[in-house]
């Protein structure tokens, strides 16, 4: 089960002014908000002195071979600093960004644990990750005007959850949210990435798959995030391409 807040169509020209490029600072569970960056690894990127500072702009990450790409910008410096979240099995966790922000860039967005080897605080996320939400694209024939046909699902969305599988391995992981800005232009892949730490109580049981490294070489070369010019384009989309759409790396672990 996955669940998302969205904002009203209405307010979509401002909020293209206003959003900039946006952090995930905000760690939710169980409907319930943290503090900005209390659970979430801030990324020196994003400076204390702009800690609450929602308008402060955070830049993408482009290379896809950057052990950034995991959970931000040198943001294994602040996870000292960084409280870890007690989560249950079956708890509905997930992101949130700042109030005046939005995903408005095309592109699909994904969640994905990681289980520490030791202490959270401690850890780079060089292990193995799978994945546990994904949006992707859908084709509305009847919106209107002709732009809106065509949906990136993470779009104008303000939350993003998910439920902890039951069966999920007990233990303290990262759980890291990414947002890909898709092009059809080789290799300039926009990604907005972040981390929280975690720890997740429960019987287990489950053994999640598929596993993979981030980064890894799929990460340049997946056709989910280097898509073909009618998906791209949203006045030269078809039903034909969206459904040839596949959102990227890997398939999600329901438990």
């Amino acid at each position: 089960m996955v669940s998302a807040t969205v904002i009203s169509l209405a307010l979509l020209p401002y909020l293209r002014l206003v959003a900039g490029h946006y952090p995930f600072p905000y760690f939710i569970k169980n409907g319930v908000s943290s503090e900005p960056w209390e659970f979430v690894r801030r990324s020196p990127a994003w400076p204390l002195e702009h800690f609450n500072d929602s308008n402060w702009n955070l830049s993408p990450l482009f290379d896809p071979y950057s052990t950034d790409v995991r959970c931000g910008e040198k943001s294994l410096k602040a996870a000292p600093e960084t409280k870890v979240a007690q989560v249950k099995a079956g708890d509905e966790i997930g992101f949130g960004l700042f109030p005046n922000k939005t995903v408005y860039h095309p592109g699909p967005l994904t969640m994905w644990l990681s289980k520490a080897d030791g202490n959270i605080s401690e850890y780079d996320g060089s292990g193995y990750w799978f994945k546990t939400y994904e949006t992707g694209v859908t084709w509305d024939p009847e919106a209107s005007p002709a732009y809106y046909r065509l949906h990136w699902d993470a779009s104008y969305i303000t939350q993003f959850l998910f439920k902890v599988p039951e069966t999920t391995p007990p233990g303290q992981y990262l759980l890291r949210i990414a947002h890909d800005q898709v092009t059809h232009t080789f290799n300039t892949t926009q990604r907005f990435v972040n981390c929280a730490q975690i720890e997740i109580e429960g019987t287990g049981g489950g053994s999640p798959t598929p596993l993979v490294r981030i980064p890894n070489p799929a990460m340049m070369f997946d056709r989910g995030q280097w898509i073909i010019s009618e998906i791209y384009d949203s006045q030269r989309a078809s039903a034909e391409a969206v459904a040839s759409y596949h959102i990227p790396y890997e398939a999600v672990w329901k438990g």
